[in-house]
């Protein structure tokens, strides 16, 4: 009996102690929450209570209203600045948004859609305030319009300013007797202030022009005329009783007979110029006329052209397709094909050299033995006056 009793007393006083610690577990517990709760017990604030969905919807609109009023107050805020808070404003509502878990995901969706609208209304808003600063109202343009036109008038005036100062000196300086541009070169100009670079050019190749001009006077002084200008000189003066001139003829290989075709144009009466410009079938044409006269009355010519490459044949072909220079031989040729009287005036001779029969077209050319590097040339003979 003994054994069973004190079995249950010990059973009882077991389950009192039970009940005692259990007792003071609970107030310890509820101690514990309470130092927790207070705010001197914990540094990091208390968890908000749980919230709805509109409550979180009121909370967001209230932050708008109160972010846009801030905005509104502090003024204009620039679009970094609204982009950087909008980052971290962003960043706070999804920590908070995890903080609420996965039950209450929707309450956090609608938080961050609320945010999201905001921060779109202010940047719409922001852009328009940016690009009503860029546009140009109507006053501003009549402003603007306004400036320039002052300024270009301003601008105008110190020119017209600046031009009569200048003819008042120049005008000074011709009083003065100071200025010689009566007699000063076109190309040369006296230093002026504020001179461009353009005119300065202008000037420094006029000098360069004038210097090279009297360079070339002194070499030729110190040299003395040329072969080409002493021969000119002779045939001139054989001509000059005659009141006769040289006509210039071209040097491109052809030069007899496009002297030839200039003065057949002349008696054709094509003018002054005959038809020597260029006139490519007539220089042509004397060329062939020579040739085929050389062929038909070969034993004359051939004693001329006996040490051409080919003999007659191959000279009368040069003679049709090339620019070969034209001589004694087709002289005679065409004085006798055309018929004409061809006179040939030099400076080695007091008078012309006659070829071809009397009575005929007097044809009038000149033979220049030194006119070009390449030596021999044929010049048209007219008329005083109408070289």
């Amino acid at each position: 009996m003994g054994r069973k009793g004190a079995g249950r007393s010990s059973f009882v006083k077991a389950t009192l102690r039970h009940k005692e610690s259990a007792s003071d577990s609970g107030e310890e517990v509820y101690a514990t929450a309470l130092h927790a709760d207070s705010p001197a017990a914990s540094c990091s604030p208390p968890h908000p209570p749980p919230r709805t969905q509109a409550a979180e919807a009121e909370a967001a609109a209230a932050r708008s209203s109160d972010g846009s009023s801030e905005s509104e107050e502090k003024g204009a805020e620039s679009m970094g600045r609204i982009l950087q808070r909008h980052k971290g404003e962003l960043r706070a509502v999804r920590d908070q948004a995890r903080r609420l878990g996965k039950k209450r995901a929707d309450e956090a969706a609608a938080m961050e859609a609320a945010v999201l609208a905001r921060h779109r209304s202010e940047l719409a808003t922001a852009e328009a305030r940016q690009a009503e600063a860029r546009a140009l109202r109507p006053s501003d343009l009549r402003s603007l319009a306004q400036d320039l036109a002052r300024t270009h008038l301003e601008k105008k005036m110190d020119g017209d300013d600046g031009a009569g100062a200048n003819r008042e000196d120049e005008d000074a300086a011709g009083v003065d007797g100071e200025s010689e541009e009566d007699g000063e070169d076109p190309c040369a100009s006296a230093a002026r202030p504020k001179q461009s670079k353009a005119a300065r050019r202008r000037q420094q190749r006029c000098q360069q022009e004038r210097e090279r001009e009297e360079r070339i006077a002194r070499e030729q002084a110190e040299r003395g005329a040329s072969e080409r200008e002493l021969e000119e000189a002779a045939v001139s003066e054989r001509l000059a009783p005659h009141k006769l001139a040289i006509h210039q003829i071209p040097p491109d290989g052809h030069c007899m007979f496009r002297a030839l075709e200039h003065q057949l144009g002349r008696r054709a009466g094509k003018g002054r110029d005959g038809s020597a410009k260029g006139d490519r079938d007539a220089v042509g044409g004397l060329r062939k006329l020579a040739a085929s006269y050389m062929r038909g009355h070969a034993e004359r010519f051939e004693p001329f052209v006996a040490d051409e490459e080919g003999g007659l044949e191959g000279y009368c072909a040069r003679l049709e397709g090339t620019a070969a220079w034209g001589g004694h031989p087709e002289l005679v040729a065409l004085s006798e094909a055309l018929p004409a009287q061809i006179l040939l005036y030099s400076a080695e001779a007091q008078e012309p050299q006659t070829f071809g029969p009397d009575g005929a077209d007097v044809l009038r050319v000149c033979f220049l033995k030194h006119a070009f590097g390449l030596g021999e040339h044929y010049e048209s003979v007219v008329e005083k006056g109408e070289e």
